[in-house]
């Protein structure tokens, strides 16, 4: 059985891919200002943001986690069923890098949050 050895394999984009991305980008920036905006105007808005973010943190963290656990799991054992699954959670487990990043705002929402 061959090894999958993921380091190896490249990923090439299109134009419309490219475009994909910046489009949701700018979709991104603009919801995040948005929600920002509405958290502001509103009385009390801004601490439910804060408890809406950190519970849908958790919930993308645990989900990044679990995965990168099953793909530990997965090496360790040298399971070779499990490679059609093991591209998903592999996938699902690069989000660890976004969740790291994603942590600053309750890192620096800590004393408001708790």
């Amino acid at each position: 059985m061959r090894d999958l050895d993921i380091s190896t394999e490249s990923t090439r984009r299109g134009g419309l891919a490219s475009r994909l991305m910046i489009v949701g980008l700018v979709v991104a920036v603009g919801g995040i200002a948005g929600a920002l905006g509405v958290a502001n105007a509103s009385d009390g808005g801004l601490e439910h943001l804060q408890q809406t973010y950190l519970v849908s943190f958790a919930l993308f963290l645990s989900v990044s986690l679990g995965a990168l656990f099953f793909v530990l799991l997965h090496h360790l054992t040298r399971a070779g069923w499990s490679v059609v699954v093991l591209r998903l959670a592999v996938a699902l487990a690069c989000n660890v890098q976004l969740m790291l990043v994603l942590a600053i705002p309750i890192v620096l929402w800590l004393h408001q949050l708790y």
